[in-house]
Formats: structure tokens, sequence, C-alpha cells
């Protein structure tokens, strides 16, 4: 990706060594001109390093809401229950998909549909510990890994008081107000637990709640 803008500097630096061979070092205007080019390397270095982690940053994140992506979803929950298998403790994942979203993007638009995941996501950061990690899988599917929970922590009870949070957070839109539900399923994994069978358990629960709120 930078070879060929490495090799312009690797040109420019052997140009400019050879300027300074011209030059004798007491003299001052020597100085300046290897002060300037130090800065300048400086600045090129720094601009380099700036895009790095820009590129970084956008492989591991959602662009529409800010969240994880499903990659950096998928390296978290591999953690995490290599965490409890390690200390035999307990965590959770819960999956959340929004409710009608199809008729959200057919009757407002697409528009209103991206305000309404990016407000799934409010939701979903203000509602879980720093600890926790929230993503965004894709679509209208987001996820949640809570870490390390006690054995009194009910699951399932936290991901009703999701939904009733999700059903009393009302989008404004275009001076529409578009009242949003989500389905949540959730799976609480220990050592004995596989990332499949988290998966496919707290994915069969949601689908489950979907079911629920449709009937």
């Amino acid at each position: 990706m930078f070879g060929k803008r490495g090799k312009s500097y690797r040109k420019e630096s052997q140009a400019n060594l050879n300027d300074f061979k011209n030059f004798d070092e007491t003299d001052p205007s020597f100085v300046q001109m290897l002060m300037s080019q130090v800065m300048e390397l400086e600045v090129k270095i720094r601009d380099q390093q700036s895009l790095i982690e820009s590129l970084e940053k956008d492989a591991m994140t959602d662009a529409l809401t800010g969240l994880s992506n499903r990659r950096v979803f998928e390296g978290e929950l591999k953690k995490s229950l290599a965490f409890v298998k390690r200390y035999k403790r307990r965590s959770a994942l819960m999956f959340v998909d929004v409710d009608a979203f199809k008729s959200i993007n057919d009757q407002f638009g697409h528009l209103a549909g991206d305000h309404a995941l990016k407000l799934i996501a409010d939701v979903l950061k203000q509602n879980t510990r720093p600890t926790d990690v929230v993503a965004r899988l894709g679509g209208d599917e987001f996820a949640v890994i809570l870490n390390e929970i006690d054995s009194s922590y009910d699951v399932t009870a936290r991901a009703r008081e999701l939904e009733s949070i999700v059903a009393r957070t009302p989008l404004v839109f275009d001076h529409n107000t578009i009242h949003l539900t989500a389905s949540i399923g959730s799976k609480t994994f220990g050592q004995h637990d596989s990332f499949e069978s988290i998966i496919d358990a707290a994915d069969h629960k949601m689908y489950e709640n979907k079911r629920n709120h449709n009937s």
C-alpha cells in the first residue's frame, strides 16, 4: 500500500543527503536546511501513521453506528469464551433484531431506517456496562456480549428490560414519530459451551421471541 510512497521518501532523502555533501557543517545554512528536512520527514511519518490508524479503525468499526463490527464481535466472543473456560466463570450473549425494519424503510425511507439503527445502537451502548461488547452484525442485527456476570444475574430478564427501553424510546424523524421494537434472544455460557452452540442458542431464542411478538 505504501510501497511507492516509501520509495519516493527514500529517493527524496538520498537526494537531500547528496545536497548536504556540498555544505560545510559549520555553515548556519547547512544546519537550517538539515532541521527543515528533519521536520518535513516527521510530518510525513505522522501523516502515514494517522492513515494507518484510520484504516485499522475502519476495519474494526461499523461505519453507520460506530459500534464494533462482526469481525470484532466474533473475536471478542472467542476471547470471552476462553476466559470463562479458564476461570470457570459465566458470561452471556444477546442477539438483537429490530422488528419490522423493512416496513420502516418502505414507509419512511432508508434514511429513517439508518436513524433507527443509530438509535438502537445508542440505546444498547447506554444501557450496558463499559466491559460489555456491543456490535452491529449487519442489517438490523446487533449483538451484546455481557462479560463476566455473577450467578444471580438474570440475562433473560435483562433482555426483556432492554426490549422495554427500546419500545419507550421513539424515533422522531422528519416530523414523524416512529415507535420501534426489538426482539432479543440470550444465552448464558460457561466452560462447557462452544462458540457455535452459543451462537445457535441465542439466535434461536431471538427468533422465538420475534415470533411471539408477531403473534
